[in-house]
């Protein structure tokens, strides 16, 4: 991949792609809350407290983060940006990916690695919150910036005045 080819990818893009899950939690009722923690310049997280996504078996997860899903996760699009990414594509992209889900009682956790499960849906403990969670990280050599904080919180706050009751916040592991 040539410098020239790189400078076409823009991480902030798989973050854009993942909100709509959550815009279309809060669209239903759900989801008034959404966190972005960002860790580094090539990993972020970010965390609602919607419904969470299914996982009445194992397929319901894995499908929607490898494709063919039926759920929102399947097709992306915002309104500053309609990326028309998919959650799959993001995995694919996404050197690794975790997804947390908290739904029904339980915390379920599911590794990737280059879009390929590491493990199965796993349940790693209860608790009483709903949502999803999900850590990526980006090859830095397919993304020619790193995630930026300002970038990150200018998204966050059109959002917040798009979608009255939704609230929108990136924090910063990074000094």
């Amino acid at each position: 991949m040539t410098q020239d080819n790189r400078n076409q990818y823009d991480p902030h893009m798989l973050v854009w792609a993942l909100l709509d899950n959550s815009i279309s939690e809060h669209q239903a009722g759900y989801c008034t809350e959404v966190d972005i923690y960002l860790h580094s310049g090539t990993m972020v997280t970010l965390s609602d407290n919607g419904r969470g996504i299914p996982v009445s078996d194992e397929l319901n997860v894995q499908t929607v983060l490898t494709g063919n899903a039926g759920s929102d996760l399947n097709s992306t699009s915002l309104p500053n940006g309609n990326t028309g990414i998919s959650a799959a594509a993001v995995n694919a992209l996404s050197h690794r990916l975790f997804v947390e889900i908290r739904r029904e009682g339980t915390i379920y956790r599911q590794d990737y690695m280059d879009g390929i499960p590491q493990s199965g849906v796993i349940p790693i403990g209860s608790t009483k919150e709903t949502g999803t969670s999900v850590t990526l990280e980006v090859q830095a050599d397919r993304f020619n910036q790193p995630f930026d904080r300002n970038r990150l919180e200018n998204g966050a706050l059109e959002l917040t005045q798009g979608y009255p009751g939704l609230k929108v916040q990136v924090h910063s592991s990074r000094s």
